[in-house]
């Protein structure tokens, strides 16, 4: 036998919270502000082609975390990426076409300070210059816009469109509602394991507000569980609760 004990937010709270949201909804509809055609497409790539450049164009035994480095360091700075491009295809009488530009070396050397200030892990073996590592990494970083198509322009040199904010809902990872403790911690279930007993059709899901990103979330209900506590608002229904416990009596 079950007992549930569920108690929602007092109206000093829910009222504030309702109109707060509200407000933003309304904003929501705004074209203007709509970020979903304010973004470039995250890059479309097969993993093949990446492990390959990644593997041919830098160290093979470059860590994990220096590759998402690069690659995230290349996505969240789009307007860096439009002047490397600009600078790349130049266009007026005068300008001078330059790769390993000064845009491009700048966000190199602040990846390298990052990594550690050994520029020499991202290179091949037997393929590092000290006297200018910088142009060079500036040449694989552009090779690796390339690949991402993280560029304004095509293939002629002719101008696309000027690059916005990366999506990353491609990327937006799951997260799951679940016990923080790995094992029962009653004083009758002696520390066994904690299994999940509702069917997985049957796991509700939610929507949840982290920071200003809504994301939709899963709850794993299992069995004895001798505490869940959960905060949630649901924005399309307006529905706020707070599940305080979940006890068995013995």
């Amino acid at each position: 036998m079950y007992l549930y004990s569920i108690s929602f937010f007092p109206f000093s709270v829910f009222w504030p919270m309702l109109w707060t949201f509200l407000i933003f909804e309304m904003f929501a509809w705004l074209p203007l502000v709509s970020a979903h055609n304010a973004e470039t497409p995250f890059p479309v790539i097969s993993f093949k082609m990446f492990s390959s450049f990644i593997l041919r164009t830098f160290n093979p035994d470059i860590s994990l975390a220096s590759v998402l480095l690069m690659l995230f360091s290349l996505i969240e700075n789009p307007e860096l990426l439009n002047l490397h491009a600009k600078q790349k295809y130049p266009a007026l009488y005068g300008e001078k076409k330059s790769v390993a530009n000064g845009w491009i070396k700048a966000l190199g050397k602040k990846i390298v300070e990052q990594l550690g200030n050994d520029p020499q892990l991202l290179f091949p073996t037997r393929n590092f210059n000290s006297s200018q590592w910088e142009r060079d990494f500036a040449l694989k970083l552009d090779g690796f816009i390339e690949l991402l198509g993280l560029t304004p322009y095509d293939n002629n040199g002719n101008l696309i469109q000027k690059l916005k904010s990366v999506s990353k809902k491609e990327i937006s990872p799951v997260y799951c509602v679940c016990p923080i403790s790995m094992a029962c911690t009653t004083t009758t279930c002696k520390a066994y394991h904690l299994s999940l007993a509702t069917r997985v059709r049957d796991i509700p899901q939610i929507i949840l507000i982290k920071g200003c990103t809504v994301f939709k979330m899963l709850i794993h209900l299992v069995e004895n569980v001798t505490t869940v506590i959960l905060y949630t608002l649901v924005i399309k229904k307006v529905i706020s609760f707070k599940i305080l416990s979940e006890k068995m009596l013995i």
